[in-house]
């Protein structure tokens, strides 16, 4: 089995768009934005794309998943329970914030 660069990524997307997910749903006060992540991270699994492929004859493209991974870390940097305040441990500085 050969690991590619491109599973690493996904891999690594699903598992970060999962936590912020649940972490979402915990800790924040937005449960569905929380349910959104999670379940847009199961896009970046690796074997949801086999299955997609397998049983649908459907595959995501890697550009179309690398925008989505872009636009949902926007939105958690910039509009998720991480912006609000929701985790005063991590030291995040805001754009309206000056260092």
């Amino acid at each position: 089995m050969h690991i590619h660069l491109s599973n690493i990524w996904s891999r690594l997307m699903a598992w970060v768009l999962l936590s912020v997910g649940i972490l979402n749903i915990i800790r924040g006060n937005d449960v569905i934005l929380g349910i959104l992540y999670i379940c847009l991270s199961i896009i970046f699994f690796p074997v949801t794309s086999i299955v997609l492929r397998d049983l649908f004859a459907i595959q995501i493209p890697n550009f179309v998943k690398i925008a989505l991974a872009f636009l949902l870390l926007w939105i958690c940097f910039h509009y998720g329970a991480l912006a609000e305040g929701y985790y005063p441990e991590i030291p995040f500085i805001s754009s309206n914030q000056t260092l």
